[in-house]
């Protein structure tokens, strides 16, 4: 991801090199690619499996004359905290709260939070503070398929009550349809260098368990789940022009 925000950055100078886009005093179309950091703070169901997360980003859209974006959008979500583990796996760990590996030594097992979201979007940009028209306050809409789940780690050790189709007993994972909203400010340099949103952001996950089953509960899993993240994100994106919105010069 490193490389990929390297390389956007040079090829946004390389353009501004060669071309000057009158985005200062007029409205231009554009296609924007985003690159997205973000931090989240889950809330209902989700509230009770994690803690707060993180989330790297991709988008493509295209704004319009009027101020309109229409796009895609993709989010990986990652934690390193994990609720009520002991719970979960009460049953097939010790006293002490150990897994016992193959060969009956002691496990050292992680736990991370890992999912992703991704769909498509609609917003408006309103001009009403920033320096230039196309800059301002962004309301933008989403809706797409979230999913999350547990993610387990053994490092040099087999620790097979949790590996292969036991695993999936224990992961918690819940996919399903969701919504997504976000209050912004979108900055559009009128030198092509600084192009950035920064703002909030609301994902709604109505979901349900991929297992149908909990093997620590020994009970089906089909109840609806109400996932939410409540967030911050910066997103730099690089605005690509069409030859008709573009003023060549040189120097």
């Amino acid at each position: 991801m490193k490389h990929v925000f390297l390389m956007l950055l040079f090829i946004s100078f390389s353009f501004g090199a060669k071309a000057q886009v009158n985005v200062r005093d007029s409205l231009v179309s554009a296609w924007m690619i985003g690159v997205k950091l973000s931090g989240y703070v889950p809330a209902g169901d989700l509230a009770d499996r994690y803690e707060n997360s993180y989330g790297l980003g991709l988008e493509v859209g295209k704004r319009t004359r009027s101020n309109w974006i229409f796009g895609v959008d993709g989010t990986y979500f990652f934690g390193n905290n994990v609720k009520n583990l002991y719970d979960i796996f009460d049953e097939i760990i010790t006293s002490q709260g150990s897994f016992i590996g193959l060969n009956g030594e002691l496990a050292g097992v992680e736990f991370f939070q890992r999912g992703f979201y991704t769909g498509v979007h609609v917003g408006k940009v309103f001009p009403i503070i920033g320096p230039n028209p196309n800059s301002g306050l962004m309301v933008k809409l989403g809706a797409g398929y979230m999913q999350n789940w547990i993610y387990m780690r053994m490092p040099n050790v087999q620790v097979p009550q949790i590996e292969g189709e036991y695993r999936k007993g224990y992961d918690r994972m819940h996919s399903g349809f969701a919504l997504r909203q976000q209050v912004n400010y979108m900055n559009s340099s009128s030198k092509k260098t600084v192009n950035f949103i920064v703002g909030f952001e609301f994902i709604e996950g109505f979901t349900k368990s991929d297992r149908g089953y909990n093997y620590d509960t020994n009970m089906p899993d089909l109840g609806q789940k109400l996932d939410l993240y409540l967030g911050l994100h910066f997103t730099w994106f690089l605005p690509i022009y069409s030859k008709n919105e573009q003023k060549f010069f040189y120097e």
